[in-house]
């Protein structure tokens, strides 16, 4: 099941996220976005390792699911 992501945090520059099932990782000011589609439990350890001060976990829309699968 895909998840969107979006994670705030202090200094967006240094977080980018290397862990199977994320894509489309987007930095837009302080806040890191990405699609998720991986184990949630191997994402929360993952996200143990990183300072953030926010974190919105909600479903893509329409349109983020449709370009998951068709801009391959």
């Amino acid at each position: 099941k895909i998840k969107t992501i979006t994670l705030t945090h202090p200094q967006p520059e240094g977080l980018y996220l290397q862990l199977e099932g994320i894509v489309n990782q987007e930095v837009m000011g302080e806040h890191l976005k990405f699609l998720f589609s991986g184990d949630i439990q191997m994402l929360l350890r993952e996200l143990q390792n990183h300072e953030f001060v926010d974190i919105l976990i909600e479903e893509p829309s329409l349109e983020e699911v449709f370009m998951h699968y068709y801009e391959r």
